[in-house]
């Protein structure tokens, strides 16, 4: 039963998401297959071997592999405790469904990818959340539209596998579920006459659940050394890109720069494109002593959040040059021309900037303004040239 299961998972898994390329999966469908006819511990071992087979041709695949038996569980305590006969037991259960996939799926995603694996997703967040363009608030933009999508993903997948299980006879399924894994339950009458004070406490429940939790968390500790190490060495190669910037210079009230920038041809990223850095430092150096840094502007539109030394508050728009994200990457490979503008005020500075299509504003407020704030230019995958500055 285990192995028909796996058969199904990686059967839709494989047709759905690398053939047509949608951002869904249905590799919990065998999973809830399982669940349904042959019980809990079957239905884990299904997902969790499921995701350990794909890894062998999608290396990213174990990391959900905590997603699959957390699936597996749901699954199994539904159609134990009989949740799913009705209206109210179904939502819930979609419900739970919908919301661990989305929070594990961005997760994930973000910690892998540093993005989401679709562009679609990402679209869509930042469509949702173009008024208060943040990295915090575009992640949650990000989790609720990988929510959406895992609602629907997981509703179809558990669709075909409880379908798949009608086709079942009820005496083999009764058959299958109490064979070699003991999970029948006790009869009331069994319970009354032994007077047992519940089947829940019986040792071999004890048991089964201490075999779904040392599962669960075996799974769960692999996935994040597994994602911590990946993540050190994304960090590693983050930092590496920062490392050339260009000479920096004071910020003066009204300056603008103009510059071309083209992004390399290894560019795959949004953000692979020019950042404007402000800092403040002893000799004016990026990292030299007493250095601040106050604002991150990246030219795709996002800002690496506030730091300790200051806010930023920032807004973009989108003008008729910039069509859609698609455009936006290949003018950048082809070379544009970008443009940056000043406005320093008491203790704020006013940034604004435009870059094939994208229009930036954002105000850096800064909490001890010291004597001289600089800028310096630096970016992801893409060469800075011909620089001109002027009031």
């Amino acid at each position: 039963m285990i192995a028909i299961g796996i058969i199904i998972n990686i059967t839709f898994g494989l047709i759905v998401n690398s053939l047509l390329n949608l951002p869904l999966y249905l590799d919990i469908t065998g999973t809830v297959f399982v669940a349904s006819v042959a019980g809990l511990l079957p239905a884990v071992l299904t997902g969790l071997l499921t995701n350990v087979i794909i890894s062998f041709i999608i290396p990213n695949a174990f990391y959900f592999a905590l997603l699959s038996v957390l699936a597996a569980i749901v699954a199994a305590y539904f159609v134990r405790y009989d949740k799913l006969h009705n209206i109210k037991g179904l939502i819930i259960y979609f419900i739970i469904l919908a919301l661990l996939g989305g929070n594990l799926t961005t997760l994930i995603h973000w910690l892998l990818l540093g993005e989401p694996q679709y562009k679609a997703v990402a679209d869509l967040a930042h469509a949702i959340t173009s008024t208060a363009n943040n990295g915090v608030v575009f992640y949650l933009g990000v989790i609720l539209v990988n929510t959406i999508i895992q609602g629907i993903d997981k509703s179809l997948a558990s669709a075909i596998g409880f379908g798949l299980a009608r086709f079942i006879p009820s005496k083999i399924k009764e058959d299958i579920y109490n064979s070699g894994w003991r999970q029948k339950p006790i009869p009331k009458e069994e319970i009354i006459a032994s007077k047992i004070e519940g089947y829940r406490n019986t040792l071999l429940m004890k048991i089964i659940v201490m075999l779904v939790i040392v599962t669960s968390s075996f799974v769960a500790i692999i996935s994040l050394v597994s994602i911590n190490i990946y993540f050190e060495d994304c960090k590693e190669e983050y930092s590496i890109n920062r490392s050339v910037y260009t000479e920096s210079v004071s910020v003066e009230d009204g300056m603008n720069v103009i510059f071309h920038s083209m992004s390399l041809p290894s560019a795959k990223l949004v953000w692979h494109c020019p950042y404007v850095v402000l800092f403040s430092s002893d000799d004016g150096k990026i990292d030299g002593p007493n250095y601040r840094e106050y604002a991150l502007v990246k030219l795709s539109g996002e800002n690496d959040c506030d730091t300790i030394y200051a806010e930023n508050i920032m807004t973009n728009n989108q003008s008729s040059e910039f069509g859609d994200w698609d455009t936006w990457e290949k003018k950048n490979k082809e070379g544009v021309e970008c443009h940056i503008s000043f406005r320093k005020k008491k203790n704020s500075i006013e940034l604004a900037a435009e870059d094939a299509g994208i229009i930036i504003r954002n105000t850096t407020k800064i909490k001890e303004m010291p004597k001289i704030v600089y800028f310096a230019l630096t970016g992801d995958e893409c060469a800075i040239t011909d620089i001109r500055i002027y009031k």
